[in-house]
């Protein structure tokens, strides 16, 4: 049951469309991951959310999570960082430095 989650949490990070497929090429593990984004602010209805006419302090949360390696893990990173937009190109490169760390 467990299978398809995990198998699209692997796809995040080493598929040819991932969000962090960037982040993890080259990795000498397979890991699975996940991307978070949450709001500073309430759009208003009709309201179309553009960052670069924003306050930096308004831009969205950026989240990302990876465990590795995928078969059997032994890590487990998250990092939040405060208005860094997008998890995948913001969080995941801090990521891959973390479980390349841990695996090296």
């Amino acid at each position: 049951v467990w299978d398809i989650p995990l198998n699209a949490m692997r796809l995040v990070n080493h598929g040819s469309r991932g969000s962090a497929r960037n982040a993890f090429k080259h990795v000498e593990y397979i890991s699975g991951g996940k991307s978070g984004t949450a709001q500073v602010f309430n759009l208003a209805k009709g309201q179309v959310y553009n960052s670069k006419k924003l306050a930096r302090s308004l831009h969205d949360q950026a989240l990302y999570t990876a465990f590795a390696p995928y078969e059997y893990p032994q890590y487990i990173a998250t990092v939040v960082i405060e208005n860094g937009n997008g998890g995948s190109k913001v969080g995941a490169p801090y990521i891959r430095k973390l479980l390349d760390f841990a695996f090296d």
